[in-house]
Formats: structure tokens, sequence, C-alpha cells
């Protein structure tokens, strides 16, 4: 299985995949992680059955690409049920998920949390990555990258929430993060990815 670190090299996560050619694009522009949505109420959700599909064909090309599931507040044998079918190197928790739901899953997991003024304490220790959001994961707006400035975060993490071409070099400034992920902010529409906006987000997040 490929392995999920980050070192000098700042790893790039697009998330929202639906469509197969951008899975495509996002290997082909030199990504390092897609996200498939399972969250039923996200403008972005794919099937199971389609993601097994796209993930069949991306791996095909790219023996290092990791596969990410993202759920919010899913039953643990729903999470791992997916993860099995779609054949994903990494589970996604992005909802209200404890640590006793991260333990119990006994899969590679990212655990996303909000960031509204503080980094909150809860620090998910049976997870392999965090991911700090902004408090409307998906709106497409930033939180206050400052806050985590000269904060001791013990394991490596991803950056998320309004990041785009225009924003990400001053956020990777900001808050040194270990790896970015993007979703609305290389759309030309929700779950439409622009290969233009994928090829320029890295090409920022690369040169720096």
């Amino acid at each position: 299985m490929p392995v999920l670190t980050g070192g000098s090299h700042t790893l790039i996560k697009i998330c929202g995949i639906t469509r197969e050619e951008d899975a495509i694009a996002a290997v082909e522009e030199g990504c390092d992680l897609i996200g498939f949505i399972f969250a039923q109420d996200s403008r972005r959700f794919v099937l199971p059955q389609e993601a097994a599909r796209i993930a069949e064909k991306v791996k095909a090309r790219s023996s290092s690409l990791l596969l990410v599931g993202v759920f919010r507040n899913a039953e643990t044998e729903f999470v791992k049920s997916v993860a099995r079918q779609v054949g994903t190197d990494l589970v996604q928790l992005h909802g209200d998920e404890t640590e006793h739901d991260v333990r119990s899953l006994g899969l590679r997991t990212i655990k996303a949390v909000s960031v509204h003024d503080s980094i909150p304490s809860e620090q998910y220790a049976s997870a392999e990555w965090l991911m700090y959001d902004a408090p409307e994961a998906g709106g497409g707006d930033p939180f206050d990258w400052g806050i985590l400035r000269g904060e001791s975060i013990r394991r490596p993490f991803f950056l998320a929430g309004g990041l785009r071409p225009e924003n990400v070099v001053e956020a990777l400034e900001t808050a040194a993060p270990d790896g970015v992920d993007v979703s609305s902010g290389v759309e030309s529409a929700p779950g439409i990815k622009s290969r233009k906006k994928i090829q320029d987000f890295v090409s920022r997040v690369r040169s720096w």
C-alpha cells in the first residue's frame, strides 16, 4: 500500500471527484490523493459502485495515488463496506465522530475537524492524519489560517476550506500544513473539476 507521508513534499488532495476524466486529470497533473464523497447530502456525492469504477481506472494509471473515501456521521459497518467495495487506501471522517469511532473502524483515517476561533482540543489519537477545515465544510470559504501558526500540532495535517489557486501559497506560508485539500476551488461547477484550475493549483503548490 502506498505510504502517506508529507516530508519536504506538500501533499495535494483533490476532493469531491465525481467523474472519471477529473480523476485522470488529477493523476496526470501530479496530485497525491483523490477523494470520493459518500455523504448523500453533499452536492459531490458519488455512488460507491461509480467510485469503484473510477478507482479501477486511475489505479491502472498510478500505483502511488491514494484513494480516500469521505464520510460524515456514517455507521461503522457502512464505512467499512464502502471502503472495501471501492478499494480506498484511507477513510476521511468529516462529521461529529469521536476518538472511539475512529479507533473502532480499524482503518487508516484522516479525521477532519472544524476550526472556529481556536483549534479543538480533541486530537484523535487513532487518526493517522488530521484535517483542519472551515466551520462550513464544502462552503468554499477559508477560516483564519493564522490560528494554526505556532500551534504544537503533534500529527501531520491537511489544510482545507476555501483553498484555490489564488490563495494557496498564502495558506502554505501562514499555516505550513503537510498537505492541502481542495474541491470547489478547482471546479467549474459543483462536482465538475476544471483541469486548468487543477493544473494551476498544483503548479503553485509545487513551486512554493
